[in-house]
């Protein structure tokens, strides 16, 4: 396990890219300050990773808390068999401390983008896009703090007007 801190607020993007930069480990699991994983996650992922294509991202669900307090759950599902990767991973998007990565994968896809407000989208669609697979593992994986503050990514609504007729136009 390596901790990486910054000495300032890089953002999501350029500390995700960093961590990258620093693993020397096969496999990656980036988590942000006030995540908390789930016990036996890693282990369970592990293993998950073990039987798995070496093209392939471990995933499971999210807990999310907000002033210590259960706020909701992201439970997401398998890949249905006629949707595309592309598809599937823009409509399930893991929070970023959701998969465990494989870090030959993580530096084929360049990394995160620090000019996209929500640069985990777009970096799990160049992983589907660069043949990377992600399977779902049901199971709460981390504990995500909601942060208050409308300057907050997450608490932005990027999507209102349609997101299904948007995703329905991306082909694998």
């Amino acid at each position: 396990v390596m901790l990486v801190q910054n000495e300032e607020n890089l953002g999501e993007a350029k500390t995700c890219n960093r961590a990258i930069e620093n693993a020397s480990g096969e496999l990656l699991k980036i988590l942000h300050a006030d995540d908390k994983l789930c016990e036996g996650i890693i282990h369970r992922q592990v293993d998950q990773a073990k039987k798995s294509k070496n093209n392939t991202v471990i995933f499971g669900d999210l807990k999310f808390v907000k002033n210590g307090e259960f706020h909701h759950r992201d439970q997401f599902r398998e890949r249905k068999e006629e949707e595309t990767w592309a598809y599937y991973i823009l409509k399930n998007n893991p929070h970023p401390s959701s998969p465990l990565h494989r870090k030959e994968l993580l530096e084929k896809s360049e990394g995160f983008d620090p000019e996209i407000p929500m640069p985990d989208y777009d970096f799990h669609l160049r992983l589907c896009l660069n043949g990377v697979r992600f399977k779902y593992v049901p199971g709460d994986v981390s504990v995500i703090r909601i942060h208050d503050g409308p300057d907050r990514v997450q608490n932005q609504d990027h999507f209102a007007e349609d997101p299904e007729g948007e995703l329905s136009r991306i082909k694998d």
